[in-house]
């Protein structure tokens, strides 16, 4: 089947794709699939975003990449406060705005 347009389709294959490889060791891997989910999540709104760029942000730190991964895990951070300040400042720190990596 081709998912053409379906990019929220597309991202949740790439972030799939990007955490097997992590699973199996292929950093690289992973780390390339994680950038090519960044740019279809951007588009989709800050939680998306926040949640690649907290994936690609952890491979990063795993293949010693310590500017690269502190620079996406802050603006993770970033636009994750953005977004409860949006929404009232609601969430409390037991509520998360991006998702986790099992």
């Amino acid at each position: 089947a081709r998912l053409g347009a379906h990019t929220d389709k597309q991202l949740k294959v790439l972030r799939r794709r990007a955490l097997v490889a992590e699973k199996a060791g292929r950093l690289e891997e992973a780390r390339k699939a994680d950038l090519a989910a960044l740019a279809l999540a951007r588009p989709q709104g800050p939680n998306a975003e926040i949640e690649v760029l907290s994936d690609l942000g952890l491979v990063e730190g795993e293949l010693g990449e310590l500017d690269n991964a502190v620079g996406h895990l802050e603006r993770a951070h970033g636009l994750a406060v953005a977004a409860v300040g949006a929404r009232g400042g609601g969430g409390g720190a037991g509520q998360p705005v991006g998702g986790q990596r099992d």
